[in-house]
């Protein structure tokens, strides 16, 4: 059973905000600044007392779909996306 949760892991649908920041290269905090300020270019949803976020969502943005993802970690890109520079 530990390879079919592994496998199922890997093709979640919905993200954790942390896992989001791990794939986005930022931090959680960050990450969570932008969903409460309403600056994160994409959808989030909160399950519960859980926000998740889609993982197509995250790949659309870092392939370039949405916004411009080189600019997420020195700025902002045309989304409005603004992340501080630590």
């Amino acid at each position: 059973m530990g390879a079919q949760r592994r496998g199922a892991q890997a093709a979640k649908l919905l993200l954790s905000v942390e896992e989001a920041a791990a794939l986005l290269g930022t931090s959680k905090a960050t990450l969570y600044r932008a969903v409460q300020d309403g600056s994160l270019p994409v959808p989030v949803f909160m399950i519960g007392k859980r926000l998740r976020i889609a993982r197509r969502s995250i790949e659309q943005l870092l392939n370039g779909e949405l916004g411009h993802p080189s600019r997420l970690s020195s700025g902002d890109d045309s989304s409005g996306f603004r992340v501080r520079s630590s």
